[in-house]
């Protein structure tokens, strides 16, 4: 299994030679500490950095040179100016990508990326299956596009960008997405099977507002609040 992510620049420390820094964007960034985090045997995933030209803010990170230095467990790719025709198709799609072979199978976009890794992991540690949620389904991309699928996958990234860019030393204005962000946790919960809760909760029969509102006693009524 190959795993591709974009980086801009590399260049060695400054004050210990046995590390090298590369400047990456924030999804390279992300997919790396959850790399690191799940300890992803390099030799099932092979990272291979392929270099783009700089389009959006820029975090650094640290390579320990063991792991380029005689080791096929990182690769280095130069896509600044063209790709290699001979290149995997994987390198075609949208970094983050990753290319399993076994199975000619191509995983793109930092949702799928990430879960596909934490799958990974998962076939070697039965412990960690509750990592992608009760269904196992988490991070699975949805039918449609809804907002807030793109509030998550776009906006936030965005807006964490921003932050990142800031000039401590100059006035800044707070992002619009953590304002909308706030907006959404002060809505109230949304529950598919309120009417259900309510029958129980309360030993009543309805299906509709309307019924609800028919109640007669108050105590048949249902506390939102205090059922929150």
């Amino acid at each position: 299994m190959k795993l591709y992510l974009k980086y801009y620049g590399a260049q060695n420390s400054a004050d210990d030679d046995s590390f090298y820094h590369l400047d990456v964007p924030l999804e390279t960034f992300i997919v790396l500490v959850l790399y690191r985090y799940l300890e992803i045997n390099p030799s099932n995933v092979v990272v291979h950095f392929v270099q783009c030209k700089a389009t959006s803010n820029v975090l650094r990170v640290v390579l320990p040179r063991s792991m380029i230095r005689g080791n096929q467990s990182v690769n280095f790719t130069d896509a600044t100016n063209t790709l290699p025709n001979d290149g995997d198709p994987a390198l075609f799609c949208q970094l983050p990508s990753i290319s399993i072979e076994s199975i000619n199978t191509i995983v793109s976009g930092l949702c799928g990326v990430c879960r596909r890794l934490t799958k990974q992991h998962i076939t070697t540690s039965k412990k960690a299956e509750g990592l992608l949620g009760f269904k196992g389904n988490t991070l699975v991309a949805p039918a449609d596009a809804s907002l807030w699928t793109k509030f998550c996958e776009i906006d936030i990234i965005r807006c964490v960008e921003d932050v990142l860019s800031f000039d401590a030393n100059s006035t800044t204005t707070v992002p619009n997405e953590l304002g909308q962000f706030e907006s959404h946790l002060l809505q109230p919960l949304k529950s598919h099977n309120i009417y259900k809760l309510i029958n129980l909760v309360n030993n009543v029969r309805i299906s509709s507002d309307e019924e609800h509102r028919k109640l007669v006693g108050v105590e048949q009524r249902f506390d939102f609040h205090a059922n929150h």
